[in-house]
């Protein structure tokens, strides 16, 4: 049994083996079960987001929006209350926003590495997302280009996840986005000139007027229709370059799709599509500070006019008591002279 006897050494080396395995499986098992936690915990937060009033809303109003214009004809209702700018279109168009960016979250938090395959194929999972791409890709299509943005990557991501290839824009339906996009263009260039011409029609009469009034001759008020006619061109074809010289952005578009990877464009409508201009809003912000500036210089102003107010007739209440105490004094000083000359009148007689 010799060989089976060990020595001092070797018992050593065996427990520090066995430490070492012991502590490398404890670690491991520490890692995943941290990495579970935290897959559970973003789990969480998209299934209760998803469960929210406000996503339920937003997919009742775009499944109640489609029930009612019909699923041929919805993406188009949609670009025409766009147009007019009606409420229906405004609501519709944040419930779009809303489940985009919602599903944007979960393409984050896959390529971030915070979810795997496993959990996605669960939640959302392939019926989810084939719904959103079925409801929600066609308004986004319009959108973008109406505004003249590439495609949001989402949608690809979700194809390529799922393996849903077969649901995809159809090239008609691509083709008469653009049609009727294009027309809409070409409606506002033609809309342009003859907005200038009916311009020049209305305000020649008034320069006629203006003329006869002015005491002006027939060639003289010619001459000056003439001048303002030129005037009104050389605005027009400013405003044409100030146009073209617009961002890509700030124009209508009507490129062929495109795709690319998620890069968070979603989060870029707001100025768009609410209406909103980062120069005007710059603008404002500027006049209502230059008004808070004025207003607070106003208000320094009075205050420090109120002060010196007040030290003016602290001054005068001081020069007042003062001029008080002289005479009071002198009165003083008058009597007591008085009474002295009495006393030697007094002793005098004595």
């Amino acid at each position: 049994m010799a060989w089976f006897s060990l020595d001092a050494p070797r018992l050593s080396l065996l427990v520090s083996t066995l430490s070492f395995l012991l502590s490398l499986w404890y670690y491991t098992n520490m890692v995943h079960l941290t990495q579970q936690l935290q897959q559970a915990n973003t789990m969480n937060v998209l299934y209760a987001d998803y469960s929210s009033p406000k996503t339920l809303a937003a997919l009742e109003l775009i499944e109640d929006f489609i029930e009612r214009h019909g699923i041929e004809n919805y993406p188009f209702a949609f670009l025409s209350l766009r147009k007019e700018g009606r409420e229906e279109g405004r609501n519709v168009d944040r419930s779009r926003r809303h489940l985009t960016q919602w599903f944007s979250r979960v393409q984050y938090f896959y390529e971030g590495g915070y979810l795997q395959f496993d959990a996605l194929r669960k939640f959302p999972g392939a019926q989810r997302a084939k719904h959103f791409l079925d409801l929600v890709e066609p308004l986004e299509f319009v959108s973008r280009k109406t505004t003249g943005r590439k495609h949001a990557g989402v949608f690809d991501f979700l194809r390529s996840l799922y393996h849903l290839k077969k649901h995809t824009l159809s090239p008609e339906f691509v083709e008469q986005v653009n049609k009727l996009l294009e027309g809409d263009r070409a409606g506002r260039r033609s809309a342009r000139p003859a907005n200038s011409r009916n311009r020049k029609e209305t305000e020649s009469p008034a320069g006629d007027d203006d003329g006869r009034a002015g005491g002006q001759r027939g060639p003289e008020r010619r001459h000056g229709a003439g001048e303002a006619d030129s005037g009104e061109a050389s605005s027009l074809a400013a405003t044409e370059a100030e146009g073209d010289a617009l961002p890509h952005e700030r124009r209508f578009s009507a490129y062929p799709m495109e795709s690319v990877g998620a890069e968070g464009e979603e989060e870029l409508e707001d100025e768009f599509e609410e209406g909103g201009d980062a120069d005007a809003a710059a603008n404002t912000e500027k006049e209502e500070r230059e008004e808070n500036r004025g207003e607070t210089e106003k208000q320094q102003g009075s205050e420090r006019k109120a002060e010196d107010q007040e030290n003016k007739g602290r001054n005068k209440e001081e020069k007042n008591a003062q001029a008080s105490f002289e005479v009071q004094k002198a009165g003083t000083d008058e009597r007591e002279g008085r009474k002295e000359d009495r006393r030697d009148d007094r002793g005098e007689e004595l």
